[in-house]
């Protein structure tokens, strides 16, 4: 994952998010070196049972909740992987069946907004369709500013097949990369 950070000429906080939104991001962006230090200290009890896995508490299961939302944030950063992109919005828009499942989109926002554990300021309950709706307003741009950084090439098969280069990378992360490459060693041989 990339350490948090803000995109080169992106849009000030409040054009980008709602305000229950920003207050989240916000938080995301300032603190997360100094909760990963608070929350994932060595626990002296794993040295008495290697073999048997540490409890986790309470504070890091929210923490643990915090730390998936951070991955919208990356949405708007153009260097960010296109895979770890699509992971990232199948993940939010994913089957409303699937909503109620442990760690999905919905009980993220609902632990992090609600818990008094939570990493980010209280929000309450935020409604999770408000901010998909938000965040596919903004899909555009985004996406947009990330494949203005592939050659042309790359770029139209993105935008011709999406699916299919989707498949790719989640078979192979590094697929695109490859093939750029691949395609840039072909052109030097013979250019």
């Amino acid at each position: 994952m990339h350490a948090s950070r803000a995109p080169s000429g992106s849009p000030p906080l409040s054009a980008t998010y709602s305000p229950a939104l920003q207050h989240i991001v916000e938080t995301l962006r300032h603190r997360q070196d100094c909760l990963l230090l608070q929350c994932w200290h060595p626990n002296d009890d794993i040295a008495e049972a290697p073999d048997a896995p540490a409890p986790w508490s309470e504070e890091e299961i929210v923490f643990l909740h915090w730390r998936l939302l951070q991955e919208i944030v990356h949405l708007a950063d153009p260097e960010q992987p296109l895979h770890e992109k699509f992971d990232t919005l199948r993940w939010i828009f994913t089957e409303r069946d699937k909503d109620t499942r442990p760690f999905s989109f919905v009980r993220c926002l609902q632990v992090v907004g609600c818990s008094p554990l939570s990493p980010a300021p209280y929000c309450g309950r935020l409604d999770a369709q408000e901010l998909r709706e938000q965040i596919h307003a903004r899909l555009r741009p985004w996406m947009s500013q990330a494949l203005a950084l592939l050659p042309a090439w790359a770029r139209e098969a993105v935008l011709e097949n999406p699916q299919w280069v989707q498949v790719q990378l989640s078979r192979n992360p590094q697929w695109l990369n490859e093939q750029i490459k691949q395609a840039d060693t072909q052109a030097s041989l013979f250019g």
